[in-house]
């Protein structure tokens, strides 16, 4: 199949499914992020290289979760679940906002 018989199939797909909404929530996220960080990094706040001077979101809210008594094994134990993804959201939201923390 030739090039652009591809790109109009694939724009065919895109549209039908919805995916170009996706793409502009996705962006506008995206936006909305870059304004956080913006406003972090003008209060002072930055990534740091050591990862024991950097705190991030998914330890923020492991913390505040498990001063509320729920933690990983509870949530699990509560919908009978092997596993619960929180060590990957925790790094996801880690990754997404970290900052320095002076010590």
């Amino acid at each position: 199949m030739e090039e652009w018989k591809l790109l109009i199939y694939f724009h065919g797909l895109l549209k039908n499914y919805g995916i170009y909404k996706q793409i502009k929530i996705m962006s506008d996220i995206r936006q909305e992020m870059d304004q956080v960080i913006n406003e972090l990094k003008n209060k002072g706040i930055h990534q740091a290289t050591n990862p024991n001077e950097v705190t991030g979101l998914g330890d923020v809210l492991e913390s505040a979760l498990t001063k509320f008594g729920i933690t990983q094994e509870r949530y699990k134990s509560w919908f009978g679940l092997e596993e619960c993804g929180c060590t990957e959201r925790k790094k996801w939201l880690n990754g997404l906002f970290s900052w320095h923390t002076k010590k």
